[in-house]
């Protein structure tokens, strides 16, 4: 495994596990389960459940086997037997006694007891071996472990081929219990052999496995089948009884945080989520959606240009100078400054010079205007309501005027006060246009009469500096095109994110030195490969996926031959092209 996946890997498992709980063991009530009849060849004994009511097998219920190959299974809801919420799985434990010592042998000339000659039918592993070792019985224990779905998820198998003495202490037992019972005045000695085992569902130190709650696991299973090769009637093959079982769970570290390993519910969106906020943490700018991007893309825009927005730290400053690159006398401030250098002039001194106006003589205009009054001969029914008086006559003679249109009346300019008399006979002088100069000139003549005369040239001559108006920025909601916008933008960057950790936990895969290692970084593999984002299953029942279904390990040397194989390389890259 690659340095950078083991990181990772220590990253997900890092977080703070609960410590773990036991279960009390629970006891198999025999009366649940099921025998299914097998072939009878010489014998016709089936299998039977001993209730406990008498004193064989020391008085404890037990399954006993004869002559036909029969099977006992039993079977348990995980979810019933461990009701808990919040938890998950870790192990199941199970435990179970067990006899399958009492080699009969039937042969043409009689009878071989138990452990009678019982050397010559052994070999130094204490398993049969000889013309007899086919009637050795028959016991194996199989323990199956199922999900909600019904899939197979771990299975383990028990093949009891070994002899052992049901009466006497084995010293190549690796454990065994000897219990005691009487039979009226006899007391007899039952030596059991005893397997306890577990199934482990998921490691916290080394991360291999699965992260299971009791609703994603179904049922467990104990299946024995049994059979007296010796084919006697009656009950001398193999014995099973107390029959037990518990869990190892803690709080389900997935519901703290679900990046603690690819198996947890919605590890593959956590996973992207986290790539995507890492991209983000290390550059604001990776994308419009990253938190800070609006402030990370306007601080690289004003290192870029200070005069890009006036929000910039430096806008101000460098508005400045680029005002003092154009025009170094736009400010007194500007490096390049140069003062302009104003000669004092000496006024002469003022003269004042009286002028007397002229009398303007305003020439009398009088205006005739003759009103021919029609005759009206007034009656009682004509004469006028109203009384005629000089203010409406007034205003009927400035209605007419109005009304009278004349182009080519000349017109009369009127006298204007304070100035000479135009003389009529003269032509008109146009007049002149305005010099600035002058009019500064003679409004200085008139300002001579102060005592010192004022400079008003040396005072326009210092520029004035700019205000910068403040700018008011309106902080707009964005739009539903820009949500979405930044939506897809984060999208397309988490499928990619999600390409590339694809293909870098493909080479890891195949880097893996151990088959738990391999494991884990498969089923990362899965979670990334099946996600997508913001896919909602709504009611649909997600469905499972097992990259391996279980099986057990196969290790022999023909496994290894075939991997050591120096063509094994050649054929793997024909196959898989595209991983290396």
């Amino acid at each position: 495994m690659s340095l950078v996946a083991l990181s990772c890997s220590f990253l997900l498992l890092s977080q703070p596990v609960s410590a773990q709980s036991v279960t009390k063991p629970e006891t198999a009530d025999l009366t649940d389960g099921t025998i299914t009849n097998g072939v009878c060849v010489g014998g016709t004994t089936h299998a039977n459940i001993l209730d406990g009511s008498t004193s064989a097998w020391d008085g404890s219920p037990a399954v006993q086997f004869g002559a036909c190959s029969d099977q006992f299974a039993i079977t348990m809801a995980i979810n019933q037997a461990l009701s808990h919420t919040g938890i998950s799985i870790d192990k199941l434990h199970y435990k179970w006694k067990w006899i399958n010592g009492c080699f009969n042998v039937t042969t043409e000339d009689g009878t071989i007891y138990c452990d009678q000659d019982i050397s010559n039918r052994l070999d130094e592993n204490f398993k049969p071996t000889g013309e007899y070792a086919d009637q050795f019985d028959t016991l194996n224990i199989v323990v199956t472990v199922t999900d909600a779905n019904g899939n197979v998820v771990e299975t383990k198998t028990y093949d009891y081929d070994t002899w052992y003495h049901w009466a006497q202490e084995n010293s190549h037992s690796d454990s065994e219990v000897v219990e005691t019972h009487s039979d009226g005045e006899l007391t007899y000695s039952t030596v059991w052999q005893v397997t306890e085992d577990f199934i482990e569902f998921f490691n916290h130190q080394t991360g291999a496995g699965t992260i299971y709650t009791p609703n994603q696991l179904g049922n467990v299973s104990f299946v024995t089948t049994g059979q007296d090769n010796g084919q006697w009637e009656g009950f001398y093959g193999p014995v099973v009884k107390d029959g037990e079982m518990w869990f190892t769970y803690r709080t389900n570290p997935c519901d703290l945080d679900a990046l603690y390993h690819p198996t947890c519910d919605g590890y593959a969106e956590a996973y992207t989520d986290y790539l995507y906020n890492q991209a983000c943490l290390a550059s604001p700018l990776y994308d419009s959606g990253c938190s800070g991007y609006s402030a990370a893309f306007l601080d690289q825009q004003c290192t870029l240009d200070a005069l890009y927005d006036q929000q910039c730290p430096m806008y101000q400053v460098a508005y400045f100078n680029q005002q003092c690159d154009m025009d170094s006398q736009y400010d007194v401030a500007c490096p390049n400054y140069q003062p302009e250098v104003v000669e004092e002039i000496t006024a002469p001194p003022a003269i004042i010079v009286e002028v007397i106006p002229e009398p303007i003589v305003i020439p009398e205009i009088i205006i005739v205007e003759t009103i021919v009054i029609p005759e009206i001969e007034i009656t009682p029914e004509t004469a006028p309501v109203e009384e005629i008086t000089t203010e409406s006559i007034e205003i009927e003679i400035a209605q007419l005027e109005a009304e009278i249109e004349d182009p080519v009346e000349p017109e009369i300019e009127e006298p204007i006060e304070d100035e000479p008399a135009v003389d009529e006979t003269t032509e008109p002088v146009p007049e002149k246009e305005k010099d600035p100069e002058k009019e500064d000139s003679e409004e200085s003549t008139e300002t001579e009469t102060n005592d010192e005369p004022v400079d008003d040239k040396q005072t326009e001559d210092i520029p004035k500096k700019e205000e910068i108006q403040p700018v008011i920025v309106e902080k707009k909601e964005p739009t539903k095109e820009e949500i979405q916008k930044k939506k897809d933008s984060r999208n397309a960057k988490i499928k990619q994110l999600i390409a590339d950790k694809i293909a870098e936990i493909t080479k890891e895969v195949n880097s893996a030195d151990t088959i738990e290692e391999q494991m884990i970084q498969q089923a990362r593999l899965v979670a990334l490969i099946a996600f997508v984002p913001d896919f909602d299953y709504g009611e649909m029942e997600v469905p499972d996926i097992f990259f391996y279904p279980p099986e057990p390990v196969v290790d022999h040397e023909f496994a290894r031959w075939f991997v050591n194989d120096p063509t094994f390389g050649a054929m793997e890259d024909l196959q898989y092209p595209n991983l290396r």
